[in-house]
C-alpha cells in the first residue's frame, strides 16, 4: 500500500529532473510505498517527453498537466490527482538522499503518535555538494538565522523541533488537511505559496515540526544577480502575505525596508536618527561574516558571504516595498495538445 506521494512542479525542467528521478530510485523506501507525481505547468523543453523516458525505469512515476500558469495552481493539480495520506513536496532541481522519503515517514508518524495536531514535517536545504565556491558561501550564510532571515530552510539542527514554516522543496503534509484548509493560494503565483498556507495551518491549531535528519541538496542559483533576484520575489511575496494575513506580522519583516529608507535618506544628511542605521549596518555584517567562515574554515569565503549578507536585506527590501502595491497580471491557461488532455487534473 502506497504511503507518500512526492510530488514534482516542472516548467522547462529537462536539465534537471535526471538527477532528482536517479535520487528518487535510489530511495531505501520500497518503491512500493510510494509514487512520484510529476506536474507539468506548460514546459516547452522536452520535460514531458523525459518523463515518459523514466516511466520505463520508475514503474511508481506518473505525469500529470496542469495548463493554469502558477505554483500555487501546480501544488493544487498534486494536491488532487494524489490518493496517499501523505504527500512531499520537492522541486525539479533537488536531489534526495537514499533515507529521505523513510526519514518523512517515520518523522511523520513519530510526531502524529505524539501530538494529533501535526500536519507536517520536513528538512533543510543545502546546495548541492560541489557547486563552487558561491554556492558554498550561500550555504554559510543560510546556516545563520540573520543570512537565512529567520527561516529554518537552511539552518541545520542537531535536533527535532517544532516550527512555523518549513519551504515546499522539503516537506510531507497531511494531504487531507491541506486540502481541508483549502489548498495553496492560487493568487500567490510565483512565490510564497508555502509560508501563506502554512500560516493558516498553524493559525488553526495544526502543528509543524523540523526534522533534523531530513536534509536535501538543492542547485541554487549561481550567482550573485540571480539569487538577488530571488530575495527580491520572496520580499514582494511577504508583502503580500501581510496584506492577506495583518496578523502573520513579525518584528523582523521591519528591518529589510528600513534600512532601504535609511540608504534613501543618506543624500539628506544624518539630520534622522534612521540615517544612522547603515553606518552601523554594514560595518557590522563584517564580523559577523568572517565568524561564520571561520565557523566554517572557510576564509576564502569571506567577501563572498559579506556580500550576501549586505545586500540581501537591500533586495529584500525592495521587494517588500514593491508588493504594496503589485498584483499578478490575468494569465490564460496555457495550450495543451489534443493528445495530452487526460492528463490534465
Amino acid at each position: 500500500m502506497k504511503r507518500i506521494t512526492v510530488a514534482v512542479l516542472a516548467f522547462n525542467e529537462q536539465h534537471n529532473l535526471p538527477d532528482l528521478f536517479a535520487s528518487l530510485a535510489s530511495q531505501t523506501l520500497p518503491a512500493a510505498e510510494f509514487e512520484i507525481l510529476v506536474v507539468d505547468n506548460g514546459s516547452r523543453d522536452g520535460t514531458r517527453d523525459l518523463v515518459r523516458d523514466w516511466q520505463a525505469r520508475l514503474a511508481n512515476l506518473r505525469l500529470v498537466i496542469q495548463p493554469v500558469p502558477g505554483i500555487a495552481a501546480s501544488r493544487n493539480a498534486a494536491l488532487r490527482a494524489a490518493v496517499t495520506p501523505l504527500i512531499a513536496f520537492t522541486d525539479a532541481d533537488v536531489i534526495c538522499p537514499p533515507h529521505w522519503l523513510r526519514t518523512l515517514v517515520e518523522g511523520f508518524d513519530r510526531h502524529r503518535a505524539g501530538d494529533s495536531r501535526l500536519v507536517a514535517v520536513g528538512g533543510g536545504n543545502r546546495p548541492v555538494r560541489g557547486g563552487g565556491p558561491f554556492l558554498d558561501a550561500i550555504g554559510i550564510t543560510l546556516n545563520s538565522f540573520w543570512g537565512s532571515h529567520g527561516s529554518v530552510q537552511g539552518m541545520r539542527f542537531g535536533a527535532d523541533r517544532p516550527v512555523e514554516h518549513i519551504p515546499t522543496l522539503n516537506i510531507c503534509y497531511d494531504r487531507e488537511r491541506v486540502l481541508a484548509a483549502g489548498g495553496f493560494d492560487e493568487n500567490f503565483r510565483l512565490v510564497c505559496e508555502d509560508p501563506e498556507l502554512n500560516h493558516r495551518l498553524t493559525r488553526a491549531g495544526g502543528r509543524i515540526v523540523y526534522l533534523a535528519d531530513a536534509e536535501i541538496e538543492h542547485k541554487m542559483r549561481a550567482n550573485l544577480r540571480s539569487w538577488l533576484r530571488n530575495v527580491y520575489l520572496y520580499g514582494r511575496g511577504r508583502t503580500q502575505i501581510l496584506r492577506k494575513h495583518p496578523d502573520h506580522w513579525r518584528l523582523k519583516f521591519l528591518a529589510p525596508p528600513l534600512l532601504l529608507l535609511a540608504l534613501l535618506l543618506l543624500p539628506f544628511g544624518f539630520r534622522w536618527p534612521i540615517c544612522w542605521l547603515p553606518a552601523l549596518y554594514f560595518p557590522a555584517v563584517a564580523p559577523l561574516a568572517w565568524l561564520l567562515c571561520r565557523r566554517n574554515e572557510r576564509p576564502d569565503l569571506f567577501a563572498t558571504v559579506y556580500a550576501i549578507l549586505a545586500a540581501n536585506p537591500i533586495a529584500y527590501g525592495l521587494g517588500m516595498i514593491h508588493g504594496l502595491w503589485y498584483r499578478y497580471p490575468p494569465v490564460a491557461p496555457r495550450p495543451v495538445p489534443a493528445a495530452e488532455k487526460e492528463l490534465i487534473v
